[in-house]
């Protein structure tokens, strides 16, 4: 197995566009439902403290 970049395993540079591609996707849902990063991460500490209750 041949690798093209420095240092990284071939694995890792997958997952690395994985998550871009990931994070490009729930911007773009963002964007269609009308949220905003603050209205999210408001959301994630609502969720989490009714579950840690």
């Amino acid at each position: 197995m041949q690798n093209n970049q420095k240092g990284l395993p071939a694995g890792r540079q997958g997952g690395f566009l994985e998550l871009i591609v990931l994070i490009i996707v729930a911007l773009l849902i963002m964007k269609y439902m009308g949220l905003t990063v603050s209205e999210v991460v408001d959301w994630f500490k609502d969720f989490f403290a009714g579950v840690l209750r």
